[in-house]
């Protein structure tokens, strides 16, 4: 691996970190697994701090090279790829967006949904967007509290990457609830805006991605990158770690 990595890796979450992917991938490609800032729950602008943050790292590979860098966006980490484009156009190569969540309120329904229709003993009506932090906490905490919550997260074919990944996180600090507070308070009420841009992009939406549906988030992500490229993998949530990296690391432009 080079010593300073070519493309900038943004977790999901929000609230996650990457030290799954540090140990799951260890220093085979040229990747800045990059964690994300963290904050008490009731820290205010957390979201802006974080693509704040996102900015002056991408920057600073971008000076380093001399040229814009690619950027992976994991789950709710492509919402912020999105903004992240929008506001350093000239230091942003490439977009890989994996599994990509829009809205973390729509997202959350479509999940509590997936699960009451899999038995997971939740039953969440559809409830209007209306932007309710505290609403939508309760929510997130009722899905949250559901034994073996992450198993749904994977495809069919994946029971051992879920166990080989519970392995790793299972008493690890992999996912901060107050971060996840704090952000969600802030981003639910950001507007989402359309970017024209003159990279490659390519979205892989996994085929049993419970946060995902086919249909629906194909058609919106188009409409916010009409240049995308599309492609339905046979994964869950977890794409980066359901499927080869040769699918989704290095350029778009070169990609099958």
């Amino acid at each position: 691996m080079a010593n300073i990595p070519t493309a900038l890796y943004l977790q999901g979450g929000p609230g996650l970190n990457c030290a799954v992917e540090r140990v799951w991938f260890g220093e085979k490609h040229s990747v800045l697994w990059w964690d994300q800032p963290r904050f008490p729950a009731e820290k205010e602008n957390a979201y802006q701090a974080t693509l704040d943050a996102a900015a002056e790292k991408l920057a600073e590979l971008h000076r380093h090279h001399g040229k814009p860098r690619d950027v992976i966006g994991w789950s709710f980490g492509a919402r912020l790829a999105l903004d992240l484009a929008h506001r350093t156009p000239d230091s942003i190569g490439d977009l890989t967006l994996l599994a990509p969540s829009l809205c973390l309120e729509t997202a959350f329904t479509q999940l509590a949904a997936n699960l009451a229709t899999r038995g997971a003993g939740i039953s969440l009506p559809r409830s209007p967007h209306t932007g309710n932090h505290e609403d939508f906490m309760q929510r997130v905490m009722s899905i949250l509290a559901i034994p073996e919550l992450f198993s749904y997260y994977w495809a069919p074919a994946s029971t051992a990457l879920f166990q080989r990944h519970y392995a790793y996180t299972a008493g690890s600090d992999w996912f901060d609830l107050d971060t996840f507070t704090a952000i969600s308070r802030e981003v639910i009420r950001r507007p989402i805006t359309a970017l024209a841009t003159d990279h490659a992009v390519r979205i892989l939406a996994g085929r049993h991605d419970p946060y995902f549906d086919l249909e629906t988030d194909i058609e919106i992500w188009k409409r916010i990158l009409p240049q995308a490229s599309v492609r339905i993998v046979d994964s869950g949530h977890m794409v980066p770690l359901e499927i080869p990296t040769v699918e989704w690391i290095g350029s778009p432009t070169c990609a099958s």
